[in-house]
């Protein structure tokens, strides 16, 4: 909390709109804008695609609580896709996952694992359902095939644009964002 605090604290600007991008920061972020001298905001965002969707809805000219307003609408309507691999066997979300088996998760909760991050991807995808505009944020260490294939992917199970964005996240092959 005493870091949020001190960011608000020497942030530019009359006032601060913090984005958490993590569920569990949020309630730290909250505390720290309640103690902060500046006005401050919180839109509880819970993950990175939600905090860009968040910065596309700011309107610097805009009054405070009107802008956070409009950033939080803009981040719930963000779904958040992510493809990671699980360390353990275990049963998550009523999914079974082996150890080394790559899990989709959609808006935190696990939707389906598989053998291959690209296979992840393709479950998670069809649990997204239909979607305008997915920006994929490609991890460290994925390839320009595997770039290729997850634009397809997201294009025949979403029915959507597909932005591609070199991340660069370790133990995320991939991150994506459905509006």
């Amino acid at each position: 909390m005493e870091e949020i605090l001190r960011a608000i604290e020497t942030a530019p600007g009359d006032a601060v709109i913090v984005l958490p991008n993590d569920k569990d920061i949020t309630p730290a972020a909250e505390r720290a804008a309640r103690e902060a001298k500046k006005p401050t905001r919180v839109v509880p965002t819970r993950s990175v695609p939600q905090g860009f969707a968040a910065l596309v809805a700011f309107d610097a000219q805009g009054d405070l609580a009107a802008v956070a307003s409009a950033m939080s609408d803009a981040a719930r309507r963000a779904r958040t896709l992510e493809v990671t691999r699980a360390a353990r066997t275990t049963t998550i979300d009523g999914v079974k996952v082996r150890e080394g088996d790559h899990m989709a998760l959609l808006d935190g909760k696990c939707v389906g694992a598989a053998p291959t991050s690209e296979d992840a991807l393709r479950v998670g995808a069809q649990a997204v359902g239909r979607a305008e505009l997915c920006t994929v944020y490609l991890g460290a260490g994925v390839d320009g095939d595997h770039r290729d294939s997850a634009s397809a992917v997201l294009e025949a199970a979403c029915g959507c644009q597909v932005e591609v964005v070199e991340g660069g996240q370790p133990h995320y092959p991939y991150i994506v964002s459905a509006e």
